[in-house]
């Protein structure tokens, strides 16, 4: 499985992972979805398989993280994001260009963000991926409660919570031990697995079992 997914799912020049094995053209394979950067899955498989291959995408995930977590004071990551080149150049998608009006934002699919970077850091203990984490965890602390979908500069895009978002976020927070953050995070988690949201329920289980 490893090989096939080195084969058809990594991008041959950013080494970063492409959004699926259909991503043949230059344009589909500079799409990334920023959640697919699980660095401490990529330094995992590294080890596991001793090919250097999947050093060189963890690095280049490094890069990335560190670059998506400069370009806004909030530090929080798009949904997608466009990568060219060998040095990782980053420029944005608009909306509706890849999957919806968040593309640009901190949506349905980057919500899962400080959920890989916490995994990330339980297993290498870096500094850039720490770093990254706390600027998303600071914004996140200065709220009165996580709500779905932000703007990149911070802005509540709606009031309603979700626990795609929390869950995550609760996870991060306990990992680097930010308590306060912590707590109130978990008093928003419902006290039972939801039953009709498969992906709110879903990551709210993986985050637990880490």
């Amino acid at each position: 499985m490893l090989k096939a997914i080195k084969k058809r799912e990594i991008n041959t020049t950013t080494y970063l992972p492409k959004m699926g094995n259909w991503a043949t053209s230059s344009y589909d394979k500079s799409k990334l979805r920023t959640s697919d950067l699980m660095t401490g899955y990529f330094k995992t498989f590294a080890s596991y398989t001793k090919d250097s291959t999947w050093t060189k995408v963890a690095k280049q995930s490094q890069v990335a993280v560190k670059k998506l977590s400069a370009r806004h004071k909030s530090g929080l990551f798009p949904d997608f994001i466009k990568v060219t080149g060998k040095s990782i150049k980053l420029s944005a998608f608009k909306a509706y260009q890849i999957e919806s009006a968040q593309d640009d934002e901190y949506g349905y699919n980057a919500c899962r963000v400080p959920w890989r970077l916490a995994q990330t850091y339980k297993i290498s203990k870096d500094s850039v991926t720490k770093n990254a984490l706390k600027k998303q965890l600071n914004f996140f602390n200065k709220r009165k409660k996580i709500t779905a979908v932000y703007t990149l500069t911070g802005r509540a895009v709606h009031s309603y919570t979700n626990t795609a978002f929390t869950a995550p976020v609760n996870f991060a927070a306990k990992t680097i031990k930010y308590t306060s953050l912590q707590k109130k995070t978990a008093k928003q988690l419902p006290k039972k697995i939801e039953k009709k949201n498969y992906f709110s329920a879903t990551l709210e289980v993986v985050t637990a079992l880490q």
